[in-house]
């Protein structure tokens, strides 16, 4: 299935189906829900992948943080919580634009990006 699937999307099928990934996350998050996937598009073509090793502290510019391999671990009240594959935390500027657009729903665990470690094993992979 591989090597017809490379033969109809090209050699970058990684990259396709990260793209893919990223889309389905960015669809789910209520601050993106009022863009077109065109503009959905473009933020994930200008997402950033990131790997961290266990127990590295992510870096805390990001304003969102997907994880798209492996762990992400937070403190949240003295205890240990998870991020897993496909969920996200933001910073509070995009909590603020959600509450803005009029979304109040959480999808997402909320997490400060400052507070964001890989877990172990193997760490994670982040966009």
């Amino acid at each position: 299935a591989i090597p017809q699937l490379k033969e109809s999307l090209g050699e970058d099928l990684a990259t396709i189906l990260q793209r893919s990934f990223l889309l389905s996350v960015l669809e789910k998050m209520p601050v993106f829900t009022h863009l077109s996937p065109s503009q959905r598009g473009k933020i994930a073509d200008s997402m950033e992948m990131k790997k961290y090793a266990a127990s590295k502290r992510l870096e805390g510019s990001e304003r969102i943080v997907i994880v798209v391999d492996g762990v992400v671990t937070y403190n949240c009240a003295g205890a240990i919580k998870k991020l897993m594959r496909g969920e996200w935390c933001q910073d509070e500027a995009c909590t603020v634009l959600e509450d803005f657009v009029g979304h109040t729903e959480k999808a997402s665990k909320s997490a400060e990006i400052k507070g964001l470690q890989a877990g172990a094993p193997s760490g994670c992979r982040v966009a």
